[in-house]
């Protein structure tokens, strides 16, 4: 489990595996009376935890400013993470991926470490080791979602003598980064 810290906020990240998936949208909704605002990114979509935690510092600091496009913080992280400016968008591309292991996200001003025991102790979740869920990355996929030119990451690797999954990181960091303004 990654503990972030950003202003004020506290924020998990943890791989995890679901026993039953059409549970999410109730885990969500039960825990968001709370102050309590949860994602489930399927773990085929995550390229690096560094683009987990940008998508969240984004989305924190759009909701304190208010620049959020979504009215839940949970759904601003999604249109983070995912670069996007429509909130149908994102919910279609979550639903459309079914995934055996998710990262979950859980962001509070409590305690969250706390609370993603909880979360898990309710026994619709199972925490993973990391390496589960970066083990089921697909690169296509992700270039496809991302909508990131193959010739795109080419360049990059090239010019940058990198790997394709960093460059590809790299590209996918930048559009997060900058998915208000592109789209």
């Amino acid at each position: 489990m990654i503990i972030i810290k950003k202003l004020g906020f506290e924020c998990a990240i943890l791989c995890v595996s679901l026993g039953d998936k059409s549970k999410i949208s109730e885990i969500i909704d039960g825990w968001s009376r709370r102050s309590v605002w949860i994602q489930f990114i399927p773990s085929c979509l995550v390229i690096s935890i560094r683009s987990i935690i940008l998508a969240v510092q984004l989305a924190l600091r759009d909701f304190i400013r208010g620049d959020n496009i979504a009215r839940k913080l949970n759904l601003e992280i999604g249109l983070r993470y995912l670069a996007r400016t429509q909130v149908r968008e994102v919910l279609e591309i979550f639903r459309s991926i079914s995934d055996a292991y998710y990262w979950l996200v859980v962001v509070s001003k409590e305690n969250v470490e706390t609370i993603a025991k909880q979360i898990i102790e309710q026994g619709e979740i199972c925490e993973r080791n990391d390496d589960i869920c970066f083990s089921n990355v697909e690169l296509d996929l992700i270039a496809r979602v991302f909508e990131v030119d193959k010739c795109l990451t080419e360049k990059t690797c090239k010019s940058r003598n990198l790997s394709q999954r960093k460059a590809l990181e790299m590209i996918i960091l930048e559009k997060i980064a900058l998915g208000k303004i592109l789209r």
